[in-house]
């Protein structure tokens, strides 16, 4: 799979910090960007990664898309939905499952909601990367302290936690004022722009149809 301008240079950004905002549209390729960071996240040593879903259905596709990419991870689900793979709720099968990875060395990936999330929370195991994905549902009355803990760290590993967003007329009336949709002078010309509060806007179409937006902090 090959990224795409805006991809790679959203990519780039999350390399700089450990945590932070990815806004995207409809469409815009979230996914690929999780799995490439993933992948390197994996190759500088990260063990357990946390994908974090709205849904059980978007949980399992989640899980096909990273799983034609990674083939070297463990996978579990952590949700009341139906999967091929390992899967449960119970946070003592959560922690049994983590403790069997760090005996055999292998990593894994756990692909979860956020209302199964506090789940894996009480199993008590390290998380070292974790991707919240449609982040608006991260601030739900009943998801917001799960999310929390989860963006807590509790390894040596550098921490590291993202929250995607799809760019809607909602989420972008939540971005800065002003320069928020920037116009490059041609379709398809890429500029990566920083406006007010540490935002990165990325500009790819002429009426800005598309466009990537990342916040990062270290």
């Amino acid at each position: 799979m090959q990224l795409r301008d805006h991809q790679q240079q959203a990519l780039d950004a999350l390399a700089t910090a450990n945590k932070g905002q990815v806004y995207c549209p409809t469409g815009g390729g979230k996914t690929p960007i999780m799995i490439f960071d993933a992948k390197r996240n994996f190759d500088n040593g990260a063990n357990t990664i946390v994908v974090v879903a709205p849904r059980i259905l978007l949980a399992n596709q989640l899980c096909a898309e990273f799983t034609e990419f990674i083939t070297n991870a463990e996978i579990m689900h952590v949700h009341s939905g139906e999967t091929h793979y390992n899967s449960t709720t119970k946070s003592d099968k959560i922690a049994l499952h983590d403790a069997i990875c760090k005996t055999a060395g292998v990593r894994q990936i756990i692909f979860t909601t956020y209302h199964s999330l506090p789940k894996i929370i009480n199993a008590g195991i390290n998380i070292d990367v974790v991707y919240f994905d449609e982040a608006h549902n991260a601030v739900g009355r009943h998801f917001f302290i799960g999310v929390a803990a989860a963006s807590l760290s509790r390894d040596e590993y550098p921490h590291r936690c993202y929250l995607f967003f799809c760019i809607n007329k909602q989420v972008s009336d939540l971005l800065p004022r002003g320069r928020r949709y920037f116009k490059t002078p041609r379709p398809n010309h890429i500029r990566f722009v920083r406006i007010a509060h540490g935002y990165l806007l990325l500009s790819f179409a002429q009426q800005c149809k598309s466009c990537c937006a990342v916040n990062v902090d270290g």
